[in-house]
């Protein structure tokens, strides 16, 4: 699909085609903004193992692309249908040269909504403001920080309490493997995400991130005599780290697990992968996850999320904190594994 604009014809809006994938992730390289969540690999990924629809568009000018926004098609029954950007990941949004280009992007954006008859579009990351649009900036926030230059530095900046949780878990002498399997971290990962009342996306979906990424990403895991306790999923992107999807055994919470695999992923960024920066992702306040991450020395930083609407609609309010979904999530807890594992993915596929 191409978008022509006869206000300016040396400015081209079009989707992305495969062939083309490794110039897109070059301008994302290359822009201040750029992050994980733009690349093309994404699209790949999510088309394949998700079957949602992507729409990445780019602006082109004399040849070269000046901009660019990956949106995915997200349609549910449930919870309505949008274009996000970027789906089933916590950043992307828009990345451009100038507001001339962003205000092309976004007006394809929005023809592409209506045409495909969505209900909104939802970009995470930051925009100018634009008319008919909203700004919300209370949903989530950041946590990222420059990690120190030893990993000595490292724990001692963790807050006192965190601290001894580390070094508690670092007395089991557990082993510490890093693999580009997802094997070991799948059915861990599924026992936390019934813990928690939240389904899971299928397991080829894990199982591509690893093939499509490469180096740019891992598996971190904990064992004990063999048998694994926790495993996490990273990123790794221009000098950052980035800790994803983790699991654990309901157990491991005895053995402070999940904040040694942060500890030795700190370690293995900065050690081995030459990591000066370590993000945690994003969570939303009131949340468990929130409080962790302030103790591990972490501020928040406000995530602003832009929105385009209908008519008359407001912004959905699809997390876990909204006591609508509540005793939604304690059903899901107690909901036998043989119908969690047919109808998780499904689900998990309607909340990108």
């Amino acid at each position: 699909m191409t978008f022509q604009h006869a206000e300016n014809s040396k400015i081209d809006i079009s989707t992305l085609k495969e062939i083309n994938a490794p110039k897109w992730d070059a301008y994302v390289n290359n822009h201040k903004s750029g992050s994980f969540f733009h690349l093309a690999g994404w699209r790949r990924v999510i088309e394949r193992t998700l079957r949602q629809p992507a729409h990445y568009l780019q602006a082109e000018q004399h040849g070269q692309i000046v901009g660019i926004l990956p949106l995915v098609e997200v349609r549910s029954p449930i919870f309505g249908n949008a274009l996000v950007s970027t789906g089933f990941t916590v950043g992307g949004g828009l990345l451009c040269d100038n507001q001339r280009i962003e205000s092309r992007l976004l007006r394809a954006a929005e023809r592409l909504m209506h045409g495909y008859a969505l209900d909104r579009i939802e970009l995470r990351g930051g925009i100018n403001a634009r008319a008919g649009w909203l700004a919300k900036s209370d949903l989530y926030a950041s946590f990222v920080r420059p990690m120190e230059p030893t990993i000595e530095a490292n724990l001692a900046r963790l807050r006192k309490r965190q601290r001894a949780t580390v070094r508690r878990g670092l007395k089991f002498d557990f082993a510490i493997s890093i693999e580009q399997d997802a094997e070991k971290f799948l059915p861990l990962y599924a026992e936390s995400l019934h813990r928690h009342g939240t389904p899971m996306l299928p397991w080829n979906y894990y199982r591509a991130l690893l093939e499509e990424f490469g180096d740019a990403c891992d598996v971190i895991i904990v064992s004990d005599g063999g048998a694994p306790l926790g495993a996490m999923i990273n990123f790794y992107y221009q000098g950052t780290v980035m800790p994803y999807y983790s699991g654990t055994l309901a157990r491991a919470r005895d053995f402070s697990i999940y904040d040694l695999m942060c500890f030795e992923l700190m370690r293995h960024a900065l050690e081995t992968k030459g990591c000066t920066v370590f993000d945690m992702g994003r969570s939303k306040a009131g949340t468990g996850s929130y409080d962790f991450k302030r103790h591990w020395g972490f501020e928040p930083e406000p995530l602003t999320y832009h929105f385009c609407l209908r008519p008359g609609d407001t912004i959905p309010e699809i997390n876990p904190l909204n006591p609508n979904y509540q005793r939604k999530i304690a059903l899901w807890r107690k909901t036998p594994a043989p119908i969690i594992n047919r109808l998780g993915p499904w689900l998990a596929r309607q909340l990108g």
